[in-house]
């Protein structure tokens, strides 16, 4: 299978949207809806990756909308695990993270299936 060769950084979406933390109350519901998102990263102001919030949780908004642990995961593992992971977890799409903790993409299970047509 290629995903046992390629590595997650390679199929990611680089482009998905991210929101800062210090904008999370004002402008993580529009967000979700504007561009028609499951997840959004949230980050501060380095851009490290700090929690993740869902469109379930946005729309039922409070002021600790944050998920309590985030599941990502870095850029160079090979896609199969991280389809592992997304299977074991219940979860259709992961934020990626660099070593240092800097988002830099999202892996969702379409990337991944891609693989396979």
């Amino acid at each position: 299978m290629r995903g046992d060769c390629l590595r997650v950084r390679e199929i990611m979406d680089r482009r998905h949207p991210f929101i800062y933390e210090d904008k999370l109350a004002t402008k993580a519901r529009a967000t979700i809806r504007d561009f028609t998102l499951r997840i959004l990263p949230v980050v501060n102001e380095n851009r490290r990756l700090l929690d993740i919030v869902s469109r379930g949780n946005v729309m039922t908004f409070s002021c600790s909308v944050m998920k309590a642990s985030v599941n990502a995961v870095k850029s160079h593992i090979r896609v199969s695990e991280a389809a592992g992971l997304m299977i074991s977890r219940g979860v259709g799409r992961i934020p990626v993270k660099d070593d240092k903790g800097k988002l830099v993409g999202v892996i969702d299970r379409e990337d991944v299936a891609r693989l396979l047509v």
